[in-house]
């Protein structure tokens, strides 16, 4: 099965994705309120006036399904929405963000690749920030922040150090340790 990369680029403050998701939530919300406000004092006024209840109809539909396609949209999102919040508190704690106070306002921000590949988690980090955390410390910070925000544990595989990036895998589920036993066990008694 082929990788699927997916980029994260987290800037400071919170993400701007989900303003606009909450800004759309809103929106529709007062359309759907006043499709179903305008379908109903339609049907009181008069029903013989159907042109106005098959306007307010279809208004208040489209909204609807406005509505539909926002739940759907979040919700195939959903581990990467969690992913991306789980990076940007990494960001945060390790203040890898650059703050806006020079004369040219630029931020810079921090990219990460993200994979699921044999049942490992996949975390490229690209750095170019303006705090560079060692390639020493960064894994272990990973595990710190993401075992704080999810319910599993988080065990570094490997983390491989590229030209220009750090590859870090990880898996969920501790390995089983062999326990010998000695040859008294084995002798007859």
């Amino acid at each position: 099965m082929p990788k699927k990369h997916r980029t994260i680029i987290i800037g400071k403050g919170s993400p701007v994705a989900s303003k606009h998701t909450k800004q759309l939530v809103i929106f529709l919300s007062v359309l759907l309120f006043t499709g179903v406000f305008g379908l109903r004092l339609a049907t009181w006024l008069g029903g013989e006036n159907k042109a106005a209840v098959n306007i307010f109809a279809l208004w208040t539909a489209l909204t609807a399904c406005g509505f539909l396609g926002l739940s759907i949209r979040e919700l195939l999102n959903i581990r990467l929405s969690k992913t991306k919040s789980r990076l940007q508190m990494l960001t945060e704690r390790a203040g890898m963000l650059k703050q806006d106070q020079d004369d040219n306002h630029a931020t810079i921000t921090a990219k990460f690749s993200v994979w699921r590949e044999d049942g490992l988690d996949w975390i490229e980090y690209f750095p170019r920030a303006s705090r560079v955390i060692s390639y020493d410390e960064l894994p272990n910070l990973v595990i710190e922040v993401f075992e704080e925000l999810s319910s599993k544990p988080w065990i570094l595989v490997k983390a491989q150090p590229t030209r220009t990036s750090l590859i870090m895998s990880f898996q969920h589920e501790e390995d089983n340790r062999l326990t010998m036993t000695g040859a008294d066990d084995y002798a007859k008694n």
